[in-house]
């Protein structure tokens, strides 16, 4: 891989990564919006995979 090439991927990494964290916020705003039940369940859940979205290795 040539520099141009590793640049173009490095941005497109850190593009990927700004919008996992604004989808991380928007669905943290969401789940402590929910009531209690079955919607702030799967609020959470949704949370929940989007917090983890960029973890490797577990």
């Amino acid at each position: 891989m040539n520099k141009q090439e590793q640049d173009k991927l490095d941005e497109l990494k850190r593009k990927r990564n700004a919008a996992i964290d604004a989808a991380e916020r928007a669905a943290y705003e969401y789940f402590t919006t929910c009531n209690i039940g079955q919607e702030r369940c799967r609020a959470a859940d949704v949370y929940e995979n989007v917090r983890t979205a960029l973890r490797v290795g577990y």
